[in-house]
């Protein structure tokens, strides 16, 4: 692969906005990645010693995409470019919390179609803020939020946690890979299901 950076762009903006405030990030991708295991692997050793804080639940929740090829062409950023936004940013004072109108109306809307708990809410905020003082703003703005939101979950809901190497049907089930055979798993799933309210 000639240009990691450049084949997952939002997994390395994630990053950034990591190393600025701290924060740990997962990293989760479609069933149909047939190589997503493979390609998170050469994520990992790429960061190593840049960015090292993957889990398996974390503060920051990324769903990469398999690339339609992995011969990118251009210019791209590189590890360099990015680390010298981040001594940029850390050099910024932290902004203020003080949300708008829109940004609280963004928020009140985001609790409500996806269920938020109080301590998502809360990393959603710090997250935001960080994003703030990645733009070198004095506020944390409307579109700080709305980028912030979309860490705090992940879109597919049957997908696999790369770090763990589990298969994950929601957020609250996770099943380890090689621990258990495909059809315990639809077992599972069927039990699920006669679960629900008819």
């Amino acid at each position: 692969m000639t240009n990691i950076v450049g084949l997952w762009c939002n997994l390395f903006r994630a990053i950034e906005i990591a190393k600025i405030g701290g924060y740990s990030i997962s990293v989760h991708f479609d069933q149909d990645y047939k190589n997503g295991f493979d390609d998170y692997k050469s994520i990992k050793s790429f960061c190593k010693g840049w960015f090292d804080n993957f889990v398996s639940d974390g503060d920051m929740k990324i769903e990469i995409v398999k690339p339609q090829s992995y011969e990118r062409k251009g210019k791209w950023e590189t590890l360099e470019d990015i680390s010298t936004r981040i001594e940029r940013s850390l050099q910024f004072q932290k902004p203020e919390l003080k949300l708008c109108d829109a940004s609280e109306a963004l928020l009140k809307t985001a609790i409500e179609r996806l269920d938020l708990s109080l301590s998502q809410v809360e990393k959603i905020k710090k997250i935001a803020v960080t994003i703030a003082q990645m733009d070198l703003s004095k506020t944390t703005q409307v579109q700080h939020i709305a980028e912030s939101i979309q860490y705090s979950f992940v879109y597919n809901d049957t997908g696999y946690n790369a770090e763990s190497k589990s298969k994950m049907f929601g957020d609250m089930i996770q099943i380890k890979l090689g621990e258990i055979d495909s059809d315990t798993i639809k077992s599972a799933i069927d039990y699920l299901n006669r679960l629900l309210p008819s």
